[in-house]
């Protein structure tokens, strides 16, 4: 026996285009999805973690690595910090010089590949040692603007082209990043 067997013919029709309804609002609503994409500060490490470390040669005389990436989010300014662990070599007097490097970051998303970037790059501190001395002053500022270029527009991370495909599907694109306390949140806008 139906369970709305005894209700009348047009009470069981209204009921059932109610329960229609409802199973495609459901369904829209789950089209919709969330309007953004959050990575929480342990996601954001591992990302770190996984992109470093960074070997560069500069000027064709200084082989400089940065590695051990350690986050913090600072929501209040939109940025965040890195404490990074630096080796250079210089390639003419093979040189080795290793210290701690800090820098402060905005993020931004790159359109063309779905890369999440660093961006306005400062260095905040950049302490070098040689041989347990301290190198000259100049040379730790030119270490400074080094720094800044090397990790300036670098990726830590790149979205998945399944997850691009489907909110492209679905008629969105990926806007803007903002970092929260909660980490970072990507806002889903259409396209």
């Amino acid at each position: 026996m139906p369970v709305f067997s005894f209700l009348p013919q047009a009470r069981r029709s209204a009921l059932a285009v109610l329960a229609g309804m409802a199973l495609v609002l459901a369904g829209c609503a789950q089209l919709a999805g969330p309007r953004s994409v959050v990575f929480s500060e342990g996601e954001l490490q591992q990302m770190l973690e996984r992109k470093f470390p960074l070997d560069r040669r500069m000027l064709e005389v200084m082989e400089v690595k940065v590695s051990q990436p350690q986050l913090r989010l600072l929501p209040e300014r939109n940025r965040l910090t890195l404490d990074l662990q630096a080796d250079a070599t210089d390639r003419l007097f093979a040189n080795a010089l290793h210290g701690r490097l800090a820098l402060e970051s905005g993020l931004r998303l790159d359109p063309r590949d779905a890369s999440i970037r660093l961006t306005q790059v400062r260095v905040t501190a950049f302490t070098l040692d040689k041989d347990g001395a301290s190198p000259r002053v100049p040379l730790q500022r030119l270490g400074a603007l080094v720094a800044e270029t090397l990790l300036e527009d670098a990726a830590i991370h790149q979205l998945k082209p399944e997850q691009m495909e489907r909110l492209t599907r679905a008629g969105y694109q990926p806007g803007s990043i903002e970092i929260t306390p909660a980490g970072i949140v990507i806002s889903v806008v259409p396209r």
